[in-house]
């Protein structure tokens, strides 16, 4: 079919349907490229294949193939979706597109994944929907690290710090991480499951703000001071710090500065 006689036909550009064309006939071809793969393949098809294979492929073949572009929907353009993506689709689904052309990427290969797949057209819409409902459980389980969104530079280089003290960086092929998102990348790299998500956030969190408290104490001329002492005293320095309105380490300072002879300040330490 030539462009002119592209053109008669009044076949529109389009990205998804052109991309499949292409594969479907390069395995028809038996490996051989039909023409010069692009993302703009319309006019270019239309001159490499006789104009009723073209129509036989886009009108009826692709029936067995393509499913309804609402069903994809859900795939957007955000490049940690399409890292997931492109593992699921080759780990769980096993539909990655072997010898990819090059110029094919991001979203646009995710889809001609899925569509090139050689699958019941049932039970790819079972398989997309159930790969859509995992993502969104991937959404779900971010929660757990919400908490992170305020945090600062120096709290993720401390957040690093702790994943590779605990060793959770062993497997982990990229740089270290330095905001919220590098973080959700991370646990999606190292496979990491809810369960493990929740008691690295209680951890981090936990480990986060004693390092932050101390920052604090120093900053205040305080520091840490652990001492046993028997369960009488703390009792009745509790009961003493009720009276007084104060907290336990409050209430130890009043009373070292009664015994040391100075006044209570009015204003809390």
């Amino acid at each position: 079919m030539t462009l002119n006689q592209y053109s008669v036909y009044e076949v529109k550009a389009d990205v998804r349907m052109d991309t499949w064309i292409w594969l479907y006939r390069r395995k028809i071809l038996n490996g051989q490229n039909p023409c010069v793969f692009s993302l703009d393949l319309g006019s270019t098809l239309g001159q490499a294949m006789p104009y009723t294979d073209y129509f036989q492929i886009r009108n009826f073949d692709s029936l067995h193939y393509l499913l309804p572009s609402t069903s994809l929907d859900w795939l957007t353009k955000d490049m940690r979706q399409i890292k997931w993506a492109l593992d699921y689709v080759e780990c769980n689904l096993r539909c990655d597109i072997k010898e990819c052309p090059a110029q094919l990427e991001g979203r646009n290969r995710v889809v001609a994944s899925l569509d090139f797949w050689e699958c019941p057209i049932a039970n790819k819409v079972i398989a997309v929907k159930a790969m859509e409902s995992a993502w969104y459980e991937v959404l779900r389980e971010d929660e757990v690290f919400k908490w992170m969104k305020t945090q600062n530079a120096s709290s993720f280089e401390f957040i690093w710090g702790w994943l590779t003290k605990k060793g959770r960086a062993n497997d982990f092929n990229g740089p270290p991480i330095s905001s919220y998102k590098d973080l959700l990348k991370f646990y999606d790299e190292i496979g990491a499951n809810v369960l493990q998500k929740k008691l690295d956030s209680k951890e981090i969190r936990g480990a986060l703000n004693s390092r932050n408290n101390l920052n604090k104490m120093k900053t205040e001329g305080k520091s840490q001071l652990n001492v046993r002492i028997r369960a009488e005293s703390i009792a009745k320095i509790e009961e003493l710090g009720i009276k007084l309105r104060l907290n336990r380490a409050e209430t130890v300072e009043w009373l070292v500065n009664r015994l040391s002879g100075e006044e209570l300040l009015s204003k809390k330490y």
